[in-house]
């Protein structure tokens, strides 16, 4: 069962403010939070979601295993009704309604996952994909093939320098689909930013987060 934290860093809950929604891997919003909170001036909302069943709930469609510990059943449409459902209204509720805009955040499968949002929903402005799954098969064709039910203003992509150097032939994808990614959506005038990292995909989580979020936000 998803677990749901809010974090506010408002002066004045009575005026809209931006609230983003970060999928995350663990229990690590607090860490995330207080480095954005430093970093960025203006009121905002942060509600991290996380203890989901990450593969299962995050991956658009079933695919073969990468490695056996894999679990892709294709359960993302199911958890996109959980949370434009359930999860919204406990964070409109937290919030008393006064959203200035829904920004959908995560990193790496729920990188991909908040992409694929805007093909299944109209709530969520901006996105940020910080070191996203974008290796995964089949998906750039779901994009050329779909048009989004929503428009965002922004979408932010990131990846390290060396998540790209694998052996494995899907993994290996991930630079040229994040690439190609950050260049076709410049088609439907979304304003795009592409971050480069060090290090692999593991390196230096948080900050990659962290750096998505104050970018989207300015």
């Amino acid at each position: 069962m998803y677990k749901l934290k809010i974090y506010k860093n408002v002066k004045y809950i009575s005026r809209k403010i931006p609230v983003l929604i970060l999928i995350n891997y663990d229990d690590t919003g607090d860490e995330i939070f207080e480095k954005a909170r430093k970093k960025i001036k203006q009121d905002f909302v942060l509600a991290v979601i996380y203890n989901i069943n990450w593969d299962k709930d995050l991956s658009p469609w079933k695919i073969e295993k990468i490695n056996k510990y894999d679990n892709f059943e294709g359960g993302a449409d199911n958890f996109s009704r959980i949370l434009n459902g359930e999860i919204l209204e406990k964070i409109r509720k937290e919030t008393d309604n006064n959203i200035k805009e829904l920004i959908l955040c995560g990193y790496s499968l729920a990188g991909l996952f908040s992409l694929y949002e805007i093909y299944k929903v109209g709530n969520f402005s901006k996105i940020v994909c910080a070191s996203a799954s974008f290796w995964y098969p089949n998906f750039i064709d779901f994009i050329k093939q779909h048009e989004p039910v929503i428009i965002p203003k922004k979408i932010y992509f990131s990846l390290g320098n060396k998540e790209s150097n694998v052996k494995n032939e899907i993994l290996n994808k991930v630079e040229e689909n994040t690439i190609f990614l950050s260049d076709y959506y410049k088609k439907f005038n979304i304003e795009t930013k592409y971050d480069i990292n060090e290090g692999n995909h593991f390196y230096d989580v948080t900050n990659r987060i962290v750096k998505g979020i104050e970018w989207i936000l300015k």
